[in-house]
């Protein structure tokens, strides 16, 4: 067999080489360490953040490629973490990934706030996050 359900997909000539940063915002431990086994690897590694405050904080120290944000991240409203993310400067340009409980139509009316690059329901695939992942910053 030359190729595996499990192998990675092709990895493009300007990103081989380079260490991607991935950071994780939530409150549930477990939810960041599923992100963790995940995406991390040789060529990817995870930072942790268990507010948006230490989200910030990590972003003014290092740089970020994307980020995978929570949304029950202490707000009853789902958009309003990634809102405060994309305003801040260090932030406003990354790649965004918003893990939800909710349906699309409950999220509608702060929608016009701001836009994650990208939203996946709870409960999903680690495949399914890889893939996004894949997507968005090229891996």
């Amino acid at each position: 067999m030359t190729g595996s359900v499990t192998s990675q997909p092709h990895v493009p000539p300007e990103t081989k080489g380079r260490t991607k940063t991935i950071a994780v915002a939530a409150n549930a431990w477990h939810l960041r360490a599923l992100v963790r086994a995940a995406v991390e690897n040789k060529r990817t590694r995870v930072v942790e953040a268990t507010s948006l405050e230490e989200m910030r904080t990590i972003a003014r120290s290092e740089h970020i490629d994307l980020v995978i944000l929570d949304a029950d991240l202490g707000c009853d409203d789902a958009i309003a973490p990634n809102a405060q993310l994309k305003n801040d400067p260090a932030l406003s340009t990354v790649p965004l990934i918003l893990l939800t409980n909710r349906t699309a139509s409950e999220d509608r009316s702060s929608a016009s706030i701001s836009h994650p690059d990208r939203t996946l329901h709870k409960h999903f695939s680690p495949f399914e996050l890889l893939n996004i992942v894949y997507a968005l910053i090229g891996y």
